[in-house]
């Protein structure tokens, strides 16, 4: 992700429900779906996690309580070439008269 939004959110909150608030909001601003959400290293306890659709990971150059939150370019492509190859393996039933 080289662009993103920069979200502050210090609440005492679950951190995936603080996630999935910044992600409605991006969507709403900016027309798209999020699918990555960078966070300083002490917000996450494992190495990656997910929240509606967004892959949560730790970014060492995010401040505490702030979400760094945009589209991944590569995870997007990647995502949009699997569903096309399923769209085409996959075989049309005939119409019925």
């Amino acid at each position: 992700m080289e662009i993103g939004m920069l979200w502050y959110d210090n609440s005492p909150i679950a951190l995936k429900d603080r996630v999935k608030q910044a992600a409605g909001y991006y969507k709403e601003k900016y027309g798209r779906k999020p699918n990555l959400c960078l966070v300083h290293p002490d917000m996450l306890l494992t190495d990656e996690g997910k929240a509606n659709g967004v892959v949560i990971r730790k970014g060492k150059g995010v401040m505490p309580g702030h979400f760094w939150i945009g589209v991944d370019e590569a995870q997007a492509a990647k995502g949009a070439k699997a569903k096309s190859t399923k769209k085409s393996t996959t075989k049309s039933k005939p119409k019925r008269s």
